[in-house]
């Protein structure tokens, strides 16, 4: 069956879970704009870093460094961990560009730790306002 065919019904089944290219940050400015001005939340496992300069929706950038995650199999499990709990919040969250780091712990950490982490720090900033101050818990 070509790809075409299955696009249809498995677009009706996501929904707005989808994570497309109006969910993510896609080019350099973007992440130079969220590292230049924005609050943070930090733990063991990640820094998440949220800029609330208005954008249309909740998107996402992922900086998961090679140095801390050496292997492309870390890397690529934890890149999955973060967008899926990214979809399943971006609904309910404040509009803002979010960036997650990856600290090294994250390469060996269990997919629930990984899960709960993101979900903490999303929940933490994404209720934010944008008048609060920083309060990196790092």
């Amino acid at each position: 069956m070509h790809r075409g065919a299955l696009s249809a019904p498995l677009d009706l089944m996501a929904g707005n879970q989808r994570f497309g290219k109006q969910r993510r940050l896609l080019n350099n400015a973007a992440f130079k704009r969220v590292f230049a001005r924005s609050q943070r939340s930090s733990d063991a496992l990640f820094t998440v870093r949220a800029n609330y300069a208005q954008p249309p929706q909740a998107r996402l950038g992922l900086a998961i460094s090679k140095r801390h995650a050496r292997h492309a199999v870390q890397r690529n499990r934890i890149k999955r961990c973060v967008r899926e709990v990214f979809r399943q919040q971006a609904d309910s969250l404040r509009h803002a560009d979010y960036v997650v780091v990856n600290h090294p712990p994250a390469a060996t950490a269990s997919k629930v730790a990984l899960q709960r982490s993101i979900g903490n720090h999303l929940a933490r900033l994404g209720a934010k306002k944008s008048g609060t101050p920083n309060t990196d818990s790092a």
